[in-house]
C-alpha cells in the first residue's frame, strides 16, 4: 500500500579561509536559517507530485555491482572495483546521458566492519532532494537465499521508508543460479512485500535497464532530514543533522542560482554560448561553491579534529558532490 511499512526480517586548507564578503548579511541569514532547524522538529516523510526527473539511490553491500550499474547507465568511467572494499567513498551524484534519471551511488556497505545505520553517506543522498526509488542492489548468487540474506540487510534496516519507494536490483544475473526470476520476485514480494524487482547482467544494454527503473518510478517522497528515520537508523547527532540541513540549504541556493543562470543563457546566441557557461562555470567553483564551503566551517565552527573530523569532512564532500550534480549538465556541454 502507498506509504505503508514493509515487513520486517582536501579540506584542511579551507579552515583558514573567511567567508565571501559580496552579501553582509550572510551570517545574519546564516543564524536565522540554523535557529528555524532547531525549532522545526515536525520533520517527516512525505509524498509530493513532482515534475523532475526521477532520481533514484543506490544502496548495496561492497561489490554488489551498484558503481558497475552506474558505470552502464551514465557512461562514467573507472568506478566499479573487484577490490574488497569500496571504491565509492562518498555518495556522487550522476545524471544518464538522456538527462532522464538522476542516480546517487552510495559507498558500499562491509557487513564485518561497518554498522549500517552508521552510513552518513546514505543519509545525505536520501535528503539530496526528493526521492523515486530507493534501490537496494544485491549480487545474485548460486543459492537464492544468499542474494535474499544481503537484501534482507538493507529492507529491515530501511523499514520506516514506504513500501512503494523501495525496490530491489540484482545484479551479475549472468552466473549459474539455482533459481530463476520468477522465484525471486514471489519470496520479496510475500517475505518483505517488495514487489519492485529489476535484474541486470551484461546482456543487458543500458536502455533496457534506463526504462526499466525509470517504469517503476510512479512517485516520489520528500525525506527530512529531522525525520525518525534519521535519528533512529543513521544515529547522526543533532549537531550534525544540522550540517545536513544546512548543506541542503546550500544546495538548493545553487540551484536558484543555476535557475536564473539558464534563464539569461536563453538569448545567448550559439556562438557565445560556450564561452557564457565556461565563465558561469569557473564563477560559480571559484566564488560560490568555494564560499559555501568556508561559510560552513566558520559558521559552524568545523575543525576537523577527533572522532568527527572524518564526518565533517565527509559532509563538505557531499555538499560538494552535490553542487556538481546541480551543474552537470552545464559542465557536459562546455565539454563539446
Amino acid at each position: 500500500m502507498p506509504g505503508g511499512k514493509r515487513k520486517t526480517e582536501d579540506t584542511e586548507n579551507l579552515i583558514s579561509k573567511k567567508p565571501y564578503s559580496a552579501d553582509a548579511n550572510i551570517k545574519s541569514k546564516f543564524e536565522l536559517m540554523a535557529e528555524s532547524f532547531e525549532e522545526n522538529d515536525q520533520s517527516n516523510i512525505e509524498q509530493i507530485d513532482s515534475d523532475k526527473a526521477p532520481y533514484v539511490v543506490l544502496v548495496g553491500n561492497v561489490g554488489s555491482g551498484k558503481s558497475t550499474i552506474v558505470e552502464k547507465l551514465t557512461g562514467e568511467k573507472g568506478r566499479s572495483s573487484s577490490s574488497a572494499e569500496s571504491a565509492t567513498r562518498a555518495a556522487e551524484y550522476f545524471w544518464t546521458p538522456d538527462q532522464r534519471l538522476l542516480i546517487a551511488d552510495t559507498p558500499g556497505t562491509n557487513p564485518r566492519k561497518d554498522k549500517l545505520g552508521h552510513n552518513k553517506e546514505i543519509a545525505a543522498a536520501l535528503s539530496y532532494q526528493e526521492v523515486s526509488k530507493f534501490l537496494i542492489v544485491a549480487k545474485a548468487h548460486v543459492r537464492m537465499d544468499q542474494t535474499i540474506s544481503e537484501i534482507k540487510q538493507y529492507s529491515d534496516r530501511f523499514v520506516e521508508l514506504p513500501d512503494d519507494l523501495v525496490g530491489v536490483m540484482v545484479t551479475h544475473m549472468d552466473i549459474h543460479k539455482e533459481w530463476d526470476e520468477s522465484e525471486m520476485k514471489n519470496v520479496l514480494n510475500e517475505r518483505f512485500e517488495i514487489p519492485v524487482v529489476i535484474f541486470s547482467g551484461s546482456h543487458n544494454i543500458a536502455d533496457e535497464v534506463n526504462r526499466r527503473i525509470i517504469d517503476t518510478c510512479q512517485t516520489s517522497y520528500r525525506i527530512d532530514v529531522g525525520c525518525r528515520l534519521y535519528n533512529e537508523y543513521f544515529r547522526i547527532e543533532e549537531s550534525n543533522i544540522k550540517i545536513l540541513k544546512i548543506t541542503n540549504e546550500f544546495v538548493r541556493r545553487f540551484k536558484q542560482i543555476r535557475k536564473g543562470f539558464v534563464k539569461k543563457l536563453a538569448l545567448c546566441s550559439q556562438l557565445d554560448r560556450a564561452n557564457a557557461i565556461f565563465e558561469f562555470l569557473t564563477f560559480f567553483k571559484e566564488k560560490q561553491l568555494e564560499t559555501g564551503k568556508a561559510e560552513m566551517i566558520c559558521n559552524l565552527k568545523l575543525n576537523f579534529k577527533g572522532e568527527n573530523g572524518d564526518l565533517q569532512k565527509g559532509f563538505l564532500i557531499n555538499m560538494e558532490n552535490q553542487a556538481n550534480a546541480v551543474m552537470s549538465d552545464l559542465r557536459k556541454e562546455a565539454a563539446f
